[in-house]
């Protein structure tokens, strides 16, 4: 791990060190839940029920549409009406 920059507070820096050096190496996936970068790519694109094919898109348009629709459904938003103060 490397560290690229700190963010203006030691504190918060030494405690977010800590945290990630703390939580120490997690087990291997079992060989069942694995899957190489194309199946994911296969499956992000079902789960959204986008077309595998499109007659006026090409593959590449719809991976790139499938990352942001995923994108924006995880990203948090500060303007998120659901966040209660």
């Amino acid at each position: 791990m490397q560290l690229v920059g700190p963010s203006g507070d030691v504190a918060l820096d030494r405690a977010a060190w800590a945290s990630i050096t703390a939580s120490g190496p997690f087990p291997s996936l079992p060989k069942e839940l694995l899957e190489d970068h194309d199946s994911s790519v296969e499956r992000l694109v079902k789960v959204l029920r986008l077309p595998e094919e499109d007659i006026f898109r090409s593959k590449a348009e719809i991976v790139s549409l499938a990352y942001t629709l995923q994108a924006d459904k995880i990203a948090y938003s500060s303007d998120d009406k659901t966040l209660s103060a």
